[in-house]
């Protein structure tokens, strides 16, 4: 009846059957999106494999947790920057959660003449690095390469995993202070295993002897 009179004021029916059922379409797929999201949420509630304030990676975002929603969650990349993830992408792909233990491992490499005595390079390397208040047990070597008569040493060094940034940075400028001041050749210094990341803090050692990072 309703239809038969909007018929007779002149409506088109069919077009509006056409709306209607384009609308309902919509709202059928949005409400299904938003259930997987919630029921998806409280999974997260649940696992508990993140919070809020800890360090993320999903796909090629990083950043840290601002909020955990029943829809999505929101974190703050390093240039300030917000990245909303609904919830049915993280239980679906995978997640790394950077803060989850209470050290890290962070990765440095030093590269160091060819002359070098590599023994005790290496003794005052790790004596150096566990006297920093920031490391929380010796580091361990990863791996040492010889190429173009330079030695390259990456070593993993446990860390407090609270503000990891300034954690890096400060390491960087103190260990490049203390080592040089032990009279080791150090050429490179940075924490990763090389500059393909703008995460990367990089110290290079120029003729002067000044770090710059």
């Amino acid at each position: 009846m309703a239809l038969l009179a909007l018929h007779e004021f002149g409506f088109n029916v069919t077009a509006l059957l056409g709306a209607a059922g384009v609308i309902g379409v919509a709202l059928g797929f949005a409400s299904q999106t938003s259930m997987s999201n919630l029921i998806a949420g409280i999974f997260l509630l649940l696992e508990k494999a993140f919070e809020i304030g800890d360090e993320i990676t999903f796909e090629t975002a990083t950043g840290i947790v601002e909020s955990i929603d029943l829809f999505s969650v929101k974190i703050r990349t390093s240039d300030n920057t917000l990245v909303r993830i609904p919830n049915e992408l993280i239980i679906k792909q995978k997640m790394t959660n950077l803060s989850y233990f209470a050290k890290r491992k962070l990765l440095f490499t030093l590269v160091t003449s060819g002359q070098t005595d590599m023994k005790h390079f290496i003794d005052e390397v790790r004596t150096t690095f566990s006297e920093q208040s920031q490391v929380v047990a010796p580091p361990e070597i990863h791996t040492i390469e010889f190429c173009d008569n330079q030695y390259t040493v990456r070593m993993r060094v446990p860390v407090k995993r609270n503000d990891i940034k300034t954690i890096r940075e400060e390491l960087l400028v103190i260990m490049h202070t203390k080592l040089t001041a032990k009279g080791l050749a150090i050429q490179e210094f940075y924490e990763g295993t090389g500059l393909t990341s703008a995460e990367s803090v990089h110290v290079r050692i120029t003729t002067n002897d000044t770090p710059t990072v």
